[in-house]
């Protein structure tokens, strides 16, 4: 709680937002009883090995995904030691699953156009536009604000989560078209919603402003791709997508 608090200020709120959910969704649960003193990389790594294998209900995590998990654990320890809480970092200790590269599997044009068939009319509808059609990661579409988009000019602004670098893009006309679309919905939900808005100033918000989750946007994908018959398609394989249709 005290690095989350303290030591995460200069991150993306974003960002911070998937740590602290990552946090007391999965590392609190099991290990927050235990004295800061007393924990010992075996505990972690029965941590780790768990939320890979699923256990007592909970649906195993990808390798991806604990691995993340370890990372935002291993630096709130660290941490720990810098400050003089700890002697040494326990969790340096601990042995990782391996992460298997997916295999790349871009929509070919008629599932690109199931695709978007599938989602016309749905909530997510623009926001996998968009992302069909710009080829951004999913936090970068997430972390779209209003203040980066210029519809004069027909570019907007993104900061990368990979290297924080600004970068301008130009879009197609019809990416422009998405995102007014989503600003005109949007105002509706603001003025319905009155006080309770948050103006969190994202593109791509729930009817109340606040973010999105990484799981709602998936379960929302996922349920489109099943009903097009391709369920083991990935959100990322639109980025993908974008890059074979830009080539």
């Amino acid at each position: 709680d005290i690095w989350l608090a303290e030591y995460t200020v200069d991150l993306k709120p974003l960002t911070r937002s998937t740590y602290k959910n990552k946090v007391e969704s999965t590392i609190k649960p099991t290990l927050g009883a235990v004295k800061l003193q007393a924990l010992k990389a075996p505990q972690i790594q029965k941590m780790l090995n768990d939320l890979h294998r699923g256990t007592s209900g909970r649906k195993p995590l990808s390798a991806k995904t604990v691995k993340d998990i370890y990372g935002i654990l291993h630096r709130a320890l660290g941490q720990a030691v810098e400050v003089g809480y700890l002697r040494i970092n326990p969790s340096d200790a601990c042995k990782l699953p391996r992460v298997e590269r997916a295999e790349i599997k871009p929509l070919d044009e008629a599932q690109t156009a199931a695709f978007l068939n599938a989602i016309h009319g749905q909530p997510f509808e623009r926001l996998f536009i968009v992302d069909l059609l710009t080829g951004l990661r999913q936090g970068e579409l997430l972390g779209l604000r209003w203040k980066d988009v210029d519809f004069e000019g027909g570019t907007y602004f993104f900061g990368s989560l990979k290297n924080d670098k600004t970068r301008l893009l130009t879009p197609a006309p019809s990416v422009m078209k998405a995102l007014r679309e989503q600003r005109r919905v949007q105002t509706e939900w603001r003025l319905k919603a009155g006080e309770f808005w948050e103006n969190s100033g994202l593109v791509f918000t729930d009817e109340l402003g606040h973010h999105l989750s990484h799981v709602t946007v998936r379960k929302h994908f996922k349920k489109a791709v099943e009903s097009i018959g391709i369920p083991e398609a990935r959100f990322h394989d639109l980025r993908h997508s974008f890059a074979v249709n830009s080539l």
